[in-house]
């Protein structure tokens, strides 16, 4: 037999090719706003303030706006 048998089916060595699929994009990030946010995000900092105080505004997006104009990345707009 060429190939792999598993419960009742068998498979040929093309179907475990791995897949060509694009890498996953990220979001660009435009200045100092983005990189901060996708750190609080990351670390769960954001989530526990909205966990902590949910009703309250946070300023998030206009932290973000302000920073991402204070702090611009370069032209290339490089990944985090």
């Amino acid at each position: 037999m060429n190939g792999y048998y598993h419960v009742g089916k068998t498979y040929s060595n093309s179907d475990f090719k791995p897949k060509q699929d694009q890498p996953e994009s990220k979001p660009k990030s435009r200045g100092l706003g983005d990189a901060v946010e996708a750190i609080l995000t990351k670390t769960g900092i954001k989530s526990l303030f909205h966990k902590i105080v949910p009703e309250k505004s946070c300023g998030c997006k206009k932290r973000k706006e302000m920073l991402n104009k204070l702090v611009p990345f370069s032209n290339n707009n490089e990944n985090i």
